[in-house]
């Protein structure tokens, strides 16, 4: 019998665990959702301050009213999240970044053999990264394909 029991008082303590578990990630929803509108009414409070400061003061409040966008930003992508918006930050970031890449093994590989390795390697990486872009842009793939392969390809050597 007092098995019986113990087995009993462990199912209630677990579904109380997993309830009280699921009642916190919710209220967590909850309380990130209030900062967020909270967050967006502060931004357009401070952003009205900035345009009624002289051009002196509203450096310091440009920085405030950055943070609270980065802020904002960074809830809005947990709350609301937006693959094809990802993948479009991270096609520019990554067009960017082999640019700069390119540019500069270029100027290198006239004189280096290694940097001229790199620099076709790099032009490899350029074009597969045209072609993920063009999928994109023509939604010939799904985002969250495409998301994969250009993970796939910043990860490459």
């Amino acid at each position: 019998m007092a098995a019986r029991n113990w087995k009993a008082v462990s199912v209630a303590a677990i579904l109380i665990l997993v309830i009280g578990a699921s009642l916190a990630v919710y209220a967590g929803a909850q309380t990130r959702h209030e900062k967020y509108q909270a967050l967006k009414v502060e931004f357009e409070r401070e952003m009205a301050r900035m345009y009624q400061m002289s051009p002196e003061e509203s450096i310091a409040q440009g920085l405030k009213v950055k943070r609270l966008g980065w802020e904002i930003g960074q809830l809005e992508n947990e709350l609301y999240p937006n693959p094809a918006k990802d993948l479009e930050r991270k096609i520019f970031a990554m067009k960017a970044a082999y640019g700069d890449m390119a540019g500069w093994y270029r100027s290198k590989a006239k004189n280096d053999p290694e940097a001229a390795k790199v620099l076709e390697r790099v032009i490899i990486k350029q074009e597969k990264l045209q072609q993920i872009e063009k999928a994109f842009k023509e939604q010939t793939r799904p985002v969250e394909e495409l998301l994969v392969e250009l993970d796939n390809l910043a990860k490459s050597q």
